[in-house]
């Protein structure tokens, strides 16, 4: 098949693998999917919260102090679950080599008394036998980055959160100088 020159059947045969592409990550995406809100729901509800009471509408002084602290400490606890989908990600990969290095090698030993399998050929087999590991790993790689994608995100807010406190604390400082006739300049009232 030449990419300029793709017919009917090629296009049944690219459509038939997109198909079975997205039956396949359908599967793999609902684990994946399933284990981020194990993991992160407690931190997607208070975004949530925060974006319907401080990005849609205008919040409160005490709204904002009351977020910068919900969001501190859930940032807190979703710190060690990180850590722990990390954990669990470095051991499917060891899992998966493990796999890996024990099919090859069983391999090799079968077939010792018949022909000498080359080396792609052992690759191949060993691939096979641990592409279920090698799969588990590549979820958990995923939910761990999703997952420090969302703490990011949460630190931003987080950040921008405190900016806006810090920016109508300089306002309500300005405007009682003001008020009380005085002009500031740095921390000096003349």
């Amino acid at each position: 098949m030449s990419i300029l020159s793709i017919n009917e059947q090629d296009m049944v045969q690219i459509n038939f693998v997109e198909q079975q592409a997205e039956l396949n990550s359908a599967v793999y995406t609902g684990i994946s999917d399933k284990l981020v809100v194990a993991y992160s729901s407690d931190l997607d509800a208070l975004m949530e919260n925060i974006k319907v009471d401080c990005v849609e509408h205008e919040p409160s002084d005490k709204q904002l102090e009351a977020y910068t602290m919900e969001l501190s400490n859930a940032l807190y606890f979703i710190g060690q679950k990180l850590e722990t989908v990390g954990i669990k990600e470095d051991i499917t990969k060891m899992a998966a080599k493990e796999a890996y290095n024990n099919a090859y090698m069983d391999h090799m030993d079968a077939g010792a008394g018949n022909k000498k399998p080359t080396v792609a050929e052992l690759t191949a087999l060993a691939e096979d036998d641990s592409k279920y590991q090698t799969v588990i790993n590549s979820i958990y790689s995923r939910v761990y980055r999703q997952l420090k994608y969302k703490v990011d995100a949460a630190y931003e807010m987080l950040s921008s959160l405190r900016k806006i406190i810090s920016k109508r604390m300089q306002e309500n400082q300005l405007s009682m100088a003001r008020q009380n006739g005085g002009l500031v300049v740095g921390r000096d009232e003349f």
